[in-house]
């Protein structure tokens, strides 16, 4: 969705590789499988990636 929220990264066996947030989940996400050559840490974080979550919130914006 191009909604803001925190996606996980898993692997195949449903371990969280990785936690983010993102103003536009669609957005984020795809910058990891179109740009995996801009960081040395994505292509292998993405080859070991089987599955992505996401949980949705109406803002990033932190309440304290």
């Amino acid at each position: 969705p191009e909604t803001p929220g925190v996606y996980l990264m898993k692997s195949v066996t449903g371990e969280v590789l990785y936690i983010g947030k993102a103003n536009s989940l669609r957005k984020r996400v795809q910058s990891y499988l179109r740009n995996r050559g801009q960081m040395p840490k994505v292509p292998i974080l993405m080859s070991k990636v089987s599955e992505v979550d996401y949980i949705e919130t109406p803002t990033l914006k932190q309440n304290t």
